[in-house]
């Protein structure tokens, strides 16, 4: 059994040993600070353990330090910023996954979200440039999962976008780091997107990463949000991602939802020449209407010589001529014979061609 006292001689907690086996770390030090975190109400970085006048390390096992009951004085550190040196060494470390050297720094302990005014760290870590991030999105962009979790636990501000237009959540569903998202998402990273930027749901759904989207849509991610002229189902229609297309729509997204051409997702799909997005949108009953520009999707697809993208407008369109005769011409132009042909000599074919 052990107890914990502050130095004031206030008693914290009563502690059974074979209880911390419970932890992630076991009946260590680390493992009872763990244990001692919420109850101090700081992370555990800042936490000392000493017993008789000795401060015990991490990695000490507390069944190693004598048998029977035994009294340990609990102390909280207060963070500093971290100087220059210490800002690179901890950069360095979550960049590459040093999780020992991370663990070192910030016993110290130093704040992890202090980088203001730190303009000569900015220049010497970054060759000269000027835009300074956290340590915690350089783990995140890495892909560093355990340097992540180290750093949050340190108390690194999850949603803070730094110089750079991004936040942590948007690195790693742009990069398709399932792992690192959930544990964001878990530690309160915002889906929105911060600024003018777009959201982590409008990255994961331009790469097509359907299990980031898939985690992100049950986090509540706004499905429809257009920031910067897109939306995540133009974006991921335009890229050909029907996976992603598909959960979108039965999130509920809006499928008639355009950029700032007037263009929804439609339009980007037909664009493309993405025939297996067109008839899951027509299918869906997506509209074929015109964009700011007057042209119809058969038109755009036309142009760009997508001959079954216009088999499929034309199965789903009115016999409208005039659409059909613009869409014919532009076709001529581009040497897209394929495509006047189905034009001009069968305007409105059949469903089963």
């Amino acid at each position: 059994m052990i107890r914990v006292f502050k130095i004031s001689g206030e008693e914290v907690a009563t502690v059974a040993v074979e209880s911390l086996a419970e932890t992630p770390f076991g009946d260590t030090v680390k493992g009872l600070k763990y244990h001692l975190k919420p109850l101090m109400g700081v992370p555990i970085y800042q936490l000392k353990l000493v017993s008789q006048g000795q401060l015990l390390g991490n990695n000490v096992s507390l069944l190693g330090l004598g048998p029977g009951p035994m009294d340990l004085f609990v102390i909280t550190s207060k963070v500093r910023p971290p100087n220059n040196g210490e800002f690179v060494r901890l950069c360095s470390a979550a960049q590459g996954g040093c999780v020992s050297q991370l663990e070192a720094l910030l016993e110290i302990p130093i704040d992890p979200n202090h980088i203001d005014f730190l303009e000569d760290a900015a220049a010497e870590w970054s060759g000269g440039e000027e835009d300074l991030a956290s340590p915690l999105y350089y783990a995140t962009s890495e892909g560093h999962l355990k340097a992540v979790e180290i750093l949050l636990e340190a108390g690194a501000s999850v949603n803070r976008p730094d110089d750079f237009p991004d936040t942590p959540l948007y690195v790693a569903a742009e990069c398709g780091f399932y792992e690192l998202v959930e544990v964001l998402l878990h530690a309160k990273a915002r889906t929105d997107g911060l600024g003018d930027c777009q959201t982590p749901l409008w990255i994961a759904s331009s790469k097509g990463n359907s299990k980031v989207v898939e985690l992100l849509l049950e986090a509540g991610a706004d499905k429809n949000t257009n920031l910067t002229g897109d939306t995540p189902m133009c974006t991921a229609a335009k890229n050909g991602h029907l996976e992603v297309v598909q959960m979108l729509l039965e999130a509920g997204a809006d499928k008639e939802l355009p950029n700032i051409l007037g263009e929804p997702p439609l339009f980007a799909a037909c664009e493309k020449g993405h025939v297996d997005i067109v008839k899951l949108l027509l299918a869906e009953g997506a509209e074929q209407k015109v964009n700011l520009e007057g042209e119809s999707p058969l038109f755009i697809a036309a142009h760009g010589g997508h001959v079954e993208v216009a088999k499929q407008l034309l199965q789903t369109s009115g016999e409208d001529l005039g659409d059909i005769r613009r869409s014919a011409q532009i076709a001529s132009e581009c040497g897209h014979w394929e495509i006047v042909k189905l034009l001009e000599g069968c305007p409105v074919p059949n469903q089963s061609e």
